[in-house]
């Protein structure tokens, strides 16, 4: 389990396990896996002065340099990016507190249920090239659109929140 130490933000951040059907070799690559025929991702968060989409070249230049600092599949690091996956069911997880008036969590429980669905969605595309991604709404309005614009929708996916 993760826990943050020191000063915490209102800021989110979402890691991301992506299932690439080849071992993507330039900018190029990524673009058209990433976004196919689309020209831009459009940013779910539009006011004020921020821009309502992005170009997919400027996008996939940033995966890409991210994809350059990994080794695909190393399950490893993958474990250690993804432990939020799970999520969405914490209820199952809660655990009275002996004086009865509130909860707590079986946090082993949840991180073992938790790797589990990591490694079923690999088995699940065994072939693929594993890459993890993690991008932050406190990085600007661009960061924002990477973070929940829906950016891998065309790739089989998990999006793990950090919030």
């Amino acid at each position: 389990m993760k826990i943050r130490n020191g000063f915490v933000s209102n800021s989110s951040s979402s890691s991301f396990l992506v299932a690439f059907p080849r071992n993507p070799k330039s900018v190029e690559d990524v673009k058209e896996m990433v976004f196919g025929k689309n020209k831009v991702l459009n940013n779910p968060y539009v006011w004020g002065d921020r821009p309502a989409s992005y170009p997919v070249e400027e996008i996939a230049e940033i995966i890409w340099n991210d994809v350059k600092r990994q080794i695909p599949n190393n399950r490893k690091i993958i474990l250690s990016h993804l432990s939020n996956v799970v999520v969405d069911s914490l209820d199952k997880y809660k655990i009275p507190v002996k004086d009865g008036s509130s909860h707590d969590y079986d946090w082993d429980r949840y991180e073992i249920d938790n790797e589990k669905e990591v490694v079923k969605f690999m088995e699940k595309y065994t072939g693929a090239f594993f890459y993890c991604f993690e991008y932050y709404d406190n990085a600007g309005a661009l960061g924002s659109t990477m973070e929940h614009g829906d950016l891998f929708r065309l790739l089989p996916h998990l999006q793990s929140s950090n919030h």
